[in-house]
């Protein structure tokens, strides 16, 4: 493990950014998107410079997503779906596991953080 894994998530961030660009918005959802993507930019950006507050935060994404939709589909979907639920819960807490391993080589950053 290197920290260019952990350079990679910040390009996967830049890049999901541009795919959710291509889809179209109404107006009112333009406010809410716009500060999403003022937050997955600074993370993408701190993960690039290997900061270890970015590394935090898309961990914590990363694992609040599939409890969130394991709490919502218990009871309410089949065993099929809940499997399906599963296994992507495992595939994004990968990444956190990834982090975790190459900790040292991150840093809290300099003055401001960045």
């Amino acid at each position: 493990m290197s920290a260019a894994a952990i350079r990679a998530f910040g390009v996967i961030t830049f890049v999901l950014e541009a795919a959710i660009l291509l889809v179209r918005i109404s107006l009112r959802a333009v406010i809410s998107i716009s500060v999403f993507f003022f937050a997955a930019t600074l993370i993408g950006v701190g993960l690039l410079f290997l900061r270890k507050w970015a590394a935090i935060v898309f961990s914590l994404a990363l694992v609040a997503l599939p409890i969130w939709n394991t709490v919502d589909t218990l009871g309410k979907a089949p065993i099929a779906w809940n499997l399906m639920v599963l296994v992507s819960a495992i595939v994004l807490v990968m990444p956190v596991i990834i982090i975790i391993r190459c900790w040292s080589l991150l840093s809290w950053g300099g003055e401001w953080f960045l």
